[in-house]
């Protein structure tokens, strides 16, 4: 929403009678357009890396942020995104995360595979329909990470 305000205001987009009535009753009502930018600024690695930190010390130890981890979705896709960086590395494809930043990684016991184990060959089709929640959740997230790796290593 904030990004269709700007535009619009700035002459970029042509919006319709009925869309501007909308924004401007949003605006009458004290909607905050103007915060975008604070989701937009370019956050380096290192500073990911901080949050990342701290993350961990408020979880136990555990570097297992979720994709969708709403008290900071960046950081969520960064890890997410860390972590397929690093199995293009060593798969030997092109991989910008650099060995450095493992090594950073390493030493706070980064979790690289956070995979759950496969299930039993034996398991019948409902048991393995049992299966959390989670496990399909971490397959979007490496599809979301790879969408969202250039913007983010």
């Amino acid at each position: 929403m904030s990004t269709l305000h700007r535009e619009w205001k700035s002459g970029k987009q042509q919006l319709s009678e009925d869309m501007i009535s909308k924004l401007n009753e949003l605006a009458d009502l004290g909607f905050p357009f103007g915060i975008l930018p604070y989701y937009e600024s370019n956050r380096g690695w290192e500073t990911h890396y901080t949050l990342l930190r701290q993350y961990k010390d408020r979880h136990g130890g555990s570097t297992r942020v979720p994709l969708k981890y709403k008290a900071d979705l960046r950081l969520g896709k960064w890890v997410a995104t860390q972590r397929a960086q690093y199995k293009l590395r060593e798969a030997g494809r092109g991989s910008k995360l650099t060995k450095d930043r493992i090594d950073l990684l390493n030493r706070i016991n980064f979790e690289w595979d956070v995979t759950p184990a496969a299930p039993a060959q034996a398991s019948s089709q409902s048991q393995q329909a049992s299966l959390p929640d989670v496990y399909h959740q971490q397959e979007d997230d490496v599809v979301d990470a790879m969408q969202f790796e250039n913007t983010m290593v």
